[in-house]
C-alpha cells in the first residue's frame, strides 16, 4: 500500500559520526492485537502502547522484552444518565455504593505488577531481545 510507512536513513557524515542504526522504518499499526502479532512474527522489532493483558502475554514469550514507562494514557468509563435505568438517581447511587475505588483501578490494570491507576497511568512497549 502506498504511503503506509516512513523510512528514515542515517546521515553518515554527521559531525558526531555515523549512528549505530542506519535505517528505521516507521509503520502505523492501529490495532493492538495486530501490533503484537507483528512483533511475535518478527515483522517488526519494536511496538508501543501495548495493552496490559497483552504485555503479560509477551513477557511469557521469553524472547521479547517489555518495558513499562510513564504515560498519559487515560482510562475513562462514561455512563449515559439520560436513559433508563441510569436515569433513576437510585440506580446511580446503588452503582456508586457497589463500586470501590480499589476494584475499579484493579479492573483497569489487568496483569501488570503494581497495576495501572488513574493517578499514575503507565503504558508498555515491547521489543524483540537481540
Amino acid at each position: 500500500m502506498k504511503d503506509d510507512h516512513l523510512i528514515v536513513e542515517a546521515f553518515d557524515r554527521h559531525w558526531r559520526g555515523a549512528p549505530k542504526v542506519h535505517r528505521i522504518v516507521y509503520k502505523a499499526i492501529p490495532e493492538p492485537f495486530t501490533r503484537v502479532a507483528a512483533l511475535r512474527n518478527n515483522e517488526v522489532d519494536l511496538i508501543d502502547t501495548v495493552p496490559p493483558n497483552l504485555a503479560s502475554e509477551l513477557e511469557r514469550a521469553g524472547r521479547i522484552r517489555v518495558q513499562r514507562v510513564p504515560s498519559t494514557w487515560i482510562i475513562y468509563l462514561g455512563l449515559n444518565a439520560l436513559r433508563k435505568p441510569l436515569s433513576d438517581v437510585r440506580v446511580r447511587q446503588a452503582l456508586n455504593y457497589a463500586t470501590t475505588r480499589t476494584l475499579s483501578s484493579r479492573a483497569c490494570s489487568t496483569a501488570t505488577p503494581g497495576g495501572l491507576t488513574a493517578r499514575s497511568p503507565r503504558t508498555c512497549s515491547a521489543s524483540i531481545r537481540r
